[in-house]
């Protein structure tokens, strides 16, 4: 399970709730925040990456072997074999 806690979260101790409950915490991460309309623009790709538009359920078939594949992981957080 994971739990991610934010500047604002309230209570103001809940990182201490948490690890007393035995939780550990993870790594640190950054959440940037914005208006969409000012941060959308046309992607800017590298060389040989290409964006395509999932439009049928194969495609997301194709992305979940994929990832399994990157991750070691099925969709259900199972081991891929």
């Amino acid at each position: 399970m994971e739990w991610k806690v934010r500047g604002h979260d309230r209570p103001a101790d809940l990182t201490g709730r948490l690890r007393a409950a035995d939780f550990v915490p993870g790594e640190q991460e950054t959440v940037m925040i914005g208006l969409a309309g000012e941060l959308a623009g046309d992607p800017v790709l590298p060389d040989g990456v290409r964006l395509r538009r999932v439009t049928a359920e194969a495609h997301m078939h194709r992305i979940a072997a994929m990832e399994s594949a990157v991750w070691g992981r099925t969709s259900d957080g199972s081991a891929a074999t």
